[in-house]
């Protein structure tokens, strides 16, 4: 496990990318450039090393995949959405990231997992502080609401349903939890389909699944909604937070092209399914072959140290990195005039 003796966030601004393109043949890169860096103590100028990944041939049986960082966390309106925007957001029962609201802007379909519905009437007014919090509360409704009910407010469950929200009732199915209910009913649902067809389906990897509301939480929940990257590999599911971003990498070949305008560079390789066999080009640490496993080295603390990645694994793999749109120096809207949650 390697560690890192200096922590830097990337100061430069705004627009994220991550998509997941099966079968695009991975770009050869090279070039080397100068990033401005934060420290804590002022910003300094950091030449990278930016080898990066010469061209070499097809490995026979290896699948390639391409994941790029297309949507945006932060500053949508200055840039306008993406034209291809076809992805749904799906808000689950934890706190929410300060880029719900852009998110949300960029999705087409937005579903409340069960207690998401909570989250999203208290929290996400506090998110738009420019904004009135009554509108707010008013004009931001899911398209659908996806759960159990064993853990909505009622009063939020009836405003919502009264402005429009269809219900998705699942009380009969308690063998699994809201994100994979949510996963299954959007890749499942032909009224879904009909509503993300009109620029291609759900699974065109040009599309995403952001949840958000699934990290940060108990530990439990964390590794079951986890669990349903890997119940649901189809899926471009990218599950966010204000401290970390993470996807799933399928067994092949993985072109990793981050926004490090807001990504990094701290970085991880996660081997949740089993011992895995990997190779890795453009990162502080690579690997060579190398086994990652529980029990064993896991690929912890890393950094990315080119504009692309590659990950080359036999077994499917977390990827996440950490992202630095949320000023830390000031408290989250639910720490403010609260003895109860901290930073």
């Amino acid at each position: 496990m390697r560690r890192i003796l200096k922590s830097t966030l990337l100061t430069t601004s705004i627009e994220t990318r991550s998509s997941w393109n099966r079968g695009a043949a991975p770009r050869s890169l090279s070039y080397s450039a100068s990033t401005m860096v934060s420290n804590g103590h002022g910003q300094e100028e950091v030449n990278r090393k930016d080898s990066l990944v010469e061209e070499e041939p097809a490995r026979k049986g290896l699948k390639s995949f391409l994941h790029v960082t297309d949507f945006k966390l932060a500053s949508i309106a200055q840039r306008g959405l993406p034209s291809n925007s076809n992805s749904c957001l799906v808000i689950l029962n934890y706190h929410l990231p300060k880029s719900t609201p852009h998110l949300w802007e960029q999705a087409r379909l937005r579903v409340c997992g069960d207690g998401g519905i909570n989250r999203l009437k208290k929290e996400l007014p506090l998110l738009m502080p420019d904004k009135d919090q009554t509108q707010v509360t008013s004009n931001y409704i899911p398209e659908l609401i996806v759960g159990d009910l064993d853990s909505v407010d009622e009063d939020a469950l009836e405003f919502y349903r009264q402005k429009g929200a269809s219900l998705v009732d699942q009380r009969l199915d308690q063998d699994c939890n809201d994100l994979h209910k949510c996963l299954r009913y959007l890749r499942s649902s032909a009224p879904v389909q009909r509503v993300l067809q009109a620029d291609g389906s759900l699974s065109n990897q040009q599309n995403k699944v952001f949840v958000v509301g699934g990290l940060g939480g108990r530990l439990d929940h964390e590794f079951a909604n986890l669990n349903s990257l890997y119940l649901f590999p189809d899926l471009p599911v990218v599950l966010i937070s204000d401290r970390c971003l993470l996807i799933l990498l399928p067994p092949g070949r993985n072109t990793i092209i981050p926004d490090l305008s807001v990504e990094g560079p701290v970085c991880g390789l996660v081997p949740l399914a089993g011992p895995a066999v990997v190779s890795t080009q453009g990162l502080r640490w690579n690997l060579d072959k190398a086994e990652i496993k529980f029990g064993g080295m896991i690929s912890t603390s890393n950094e990315i140290l080119s504009r692309e990645v590659i990950v080359e694994s036999d077994q499917p793999l977390i990827w996440t990195t950490e992202t630095t749109t949320w000023d830390h120096s000031h408290p989250k809207p639910y720490e403010q005039n609260s003895t109860i949650w901290f930073p």
